[in-house]
């Protein structure tokens, strides 16, 4: 099994995300925009700088945090470029990774990201097989809904994941989420977290986010792996 934990957004509240993975020692992928034109604060120059670190990574989200499937092809590539060369400048180092804002793509999307990046992650929840270069992650650390997951597990093809969440539907979200990853653990499978920390905040999910690091830190702290290790070794 391997887990990966993402975030997105950069907000001022990925700074508690980033505590927590010191805490236990857990790998984190932050990804992060220049700015937010949705008006929310993001992450200073040196608050991502001071913060990098062998646990701590960070990827592109757009120079602006726009839906890219809004504006046209050479906006799209203007703002991933922009993007990447912040960060790039900031890190004294390459950003190989992407995240679309709300998840939002098409073909020619893609295909223009990757002139840039080596990959990309999608706003997916109930997939758990990692391609070579797209991402379709697992759960989204909101609650979103028990309808939203069996929907999501018919769409990317996770049978046995929706059929546990049928079978455990009077458990709440949070707890099947909480389950499955250990199911998940059993099965060897590849699991990718991710979610705002703005959400967390709004939603009062610390605890429950907290206690789900933690248990992974004590039963499995092997399997949380670095975001770049979901793609070595190839995929599907």
């Amino acid at each position: 099994m391997k887990i990966a934990f993402t975030w997105d957004d950069g907000a001022p509240e990925d700074l508690k995300l980033m505590e927590l993975h010191r805490k236990y020692e857990i790998p984190g992928m932050f990804f992060i925009p220049n700015r937010n034109s949705e008006g929310r604060k993001v992450l200073s120059p040196s608050q991502i700088q001071n913060n990098a670190s062998e646990l701590i990574s960070f990827g592109g989200h757009t120079e602006n945090h726009v839906y890219l499937t809004g504006v046209s092809l050479k906006c799209a590539e203007r703002e991933a470029v922009n993007n990447k060369y912040y960060l790039e400048d900031l890190l004294g180092k390459k950003t190989d990774h992407f995240c679309l804002p709300g998840g939002a793509y098409t073909r020619e999307i893609l295909q223009v990201i990757y002139k840039y990046y080596k990959t990309i992650r999608t706003a997916d929840t109930m997939s758990f097989i990692c391609g070579e270069r797209l991402c379709r992650p697992s759960f989204h650390v909101y609650p979103r809904g028990i309808k939203s997951l069996i929907g999501n597990a018919v769409r990317n093809g996770s049978a046995a994941e929706g059929m546990y969440v049928l079978r455990h539907m009077n458990a709440g979200y949070f707890q099947i989420i909480r389950s499955l990853i250990s199911e998940c653990m059993v099965q060897d499978k590849t699991v990718v977290v991710w979610g705002h920390s703005w959400e967390i905040e709004e939603k009062n999910l610390w605890g429950w986010l907290e206690e789900v690091m933690k248990e992974m830190s004590e039963k499995c702290k092997k399997a949380c792996v670095p975001y770049d290790e979901l793609f070595r070794g190839g995929g599907e």
